[in-house]
């Protein structure tokens, strides 16, 4: 009868598993629940994420930081981008915009700044973060061997404050594919500049 251990030793012995905490529990529940979309759970976890209440503060203070664009500035920005294309066609481009929304992409892991967003369905998508991945994405999908294209276009960049509008940039690309000899057909980047 001694050699029975107590009910404090069986709690601290190293064959029972550690209890877990109520916030271990939800994460474990929350892996199990977001890992099977097919699952009721699913669907209401993200139909409460989309049915969240937006507070006054939260909707004023959203675009708050926005620059205000005047005239004078529109009526320059709209100046230089006709330059620009007019010197890309000039030399043989032409003008490609892709669409806004990509899936997320392995390529941006590492960066902190890539604006994420989730579908209706739970699906994540990106807004551009620069102009090369979706071009890569439409030249490889579609086989082209041969393309001068421009873009001058929006990428958005997350801020590192939460519950404001993403940062909008203008990016300009000018982009050749070519075949070379034996091998695949080459993306040659010539000119990737922010325009802000």
């Amino acid at each position: 009868m001694n050699k029975r251990p107590t009910s404090l030793e069986l709690l601290q012995s190293e064959y029972l598993p550690p209890l877990q905490s109520g916030e271990a529990q939800l994460q474990e529940t929350f892996s199990r629940t977001i890992s099977n979309p097919q699952c009721k759970a699913y669907k209401y976890l993200i139909s409460s994420c989309f049915h969240q209440k937006l507070s006054a503060v939260e909707n004023i203070t959203y675009d708050m930081d926005i620059p205000k664009m005047l005239p004078n500035s529109l009526i320059f920005t709209e100046n230089v981008k006709s330059i620009i294309k007019s010197v890309f066609e000039r030399h043989g481009g032409i003008e490609l915009s892709l669409p806004l929304l990509l899936p997320k992409s392995k390529l941006y892991d590492t960066v902190d700044s890539c604006v994420n967003v989730m579908t209706h369905s739970g699906s994540i998508v990106s807004l551009p973060h620069d102009l090369r991945v979706p071009f890569a994405r439409y030249v490889s999908r579609h086989g082209i061997s041969f393309m001068k294209r421009f873009s001058i276009d929006r990428v958005f960049r997350e801020r590192k404050v939460y519950g404001f509008h993403p940062r909008e940039l203008t990016e300009c690309a000018f982009d050749i594919i070519e075949p070379t000899q034996g091998q695949l057909s080459l993306v040659m980047p010539i000119a990737h500049l922010l325009l802000v």
